[in-house]
C-alpha cells in the first residue's frame, strides 16, 4: 500500500535505523527498499552526492524528535541527493510513532 502511495514514506526504530522504506523513499539514494532496512541515514547517504551533509541535518532532527516527541516539519530547499541529481525541494514532515 504504501508503494502506491505518491509521497515518500520512511520509518525508523528509536536508533534510527529504517525499519520500513517505500519505494519513492529509497528511489531518492537510487536504493531498493530492502537494501535500507536496518541501516541508519549515515550508511545510505554515503553513497549519494552530499550525502554526508544530508546525514548530519538528518541525524540532528530525528535526535529532536527522539528528546521532544513532538511532531516537526522541515523544509529542504537545497539541491537534494536524489539519485537521478536532479534538484529537489522538499518537506519533511516528522512524527513520533509511541506504543506497539
Amino acid at each position: 500500500v504504501l508503494d502506491e502511495l505518491p509521497v515518500a514514506v520512511s520509518l525508523k526504530d528509536e536508533q534510527l535505523r529504517f525499519v520500513l522504506v517505500n519505494r519513492q523513499f529509497a528511489g531518492f539514494a537510487g536504493q531498493n527498499p530492502e537494501h535500507m532496512i536496518g541501516k541508519r541515514m549515515e550508511e545510505i547517504a554515503a553513497h549519494v552526492p552530499q550525502g554526508g551533509a544530508i546525514a548530519d541535518r538528518t541525524l540532528e532532527q530525528d535526535r529532536q524528535l527522539l528528546v521532544h516527541g513532538v511532531a516537526t516539519g522541515f523544509v529542504d530547499m537545497e539541491r537534494h541527493w536524489e539519485a537521478t541529481g536532479e534538484t529537489q525541494y522538499l518537506l519533511y514532515n516528522k512524527l513520533p510513532l509511541r506504543g506497539e
